[in-house]
């Protein structure tokens, strides 16, 4: 099973999840998407993700306030954060 908490290791797979979901959350927060409805479709993104829905699950409910205080406060992008949160190379 593929721990997305851990920082290694960095592949192309944990790095497009990384980058899709956070390029979702800020698309949503643009769209004026409260974080409890970010969080509930983010979980059927989870569940989708056959033998990483656990890890994904607990990676969104870890991560989101984070991911989203870097984007509205910091204006990171998709790709810088995911680094800084090691899923990707």
């Amino acid at each position: 099973m593929i721990n997305l908490l851990e920082p290694a290791p960095k592949n192309v797979i944990t790095c497009t999840i990384c980058t899709d979901i956070i390029m979702f959350v800020d698309q949503s927060l643009t769209n004026n998407a409260t974080e409890e409805a970010i969080e509930e479709v983010l979980g059927y993104f989870c569940d989708a993700l056959v033998g990483m829905e656990e890890d994904c699950h607990h990676f969104v409910h870890e991560w989101l306030p984070i991911i989203i205080n870097l984007l509205v406060e910091e204006y990171l992008d998709p790709n810088e954060i995911c680094e800084m949160i090691q899923l990707c190379p």
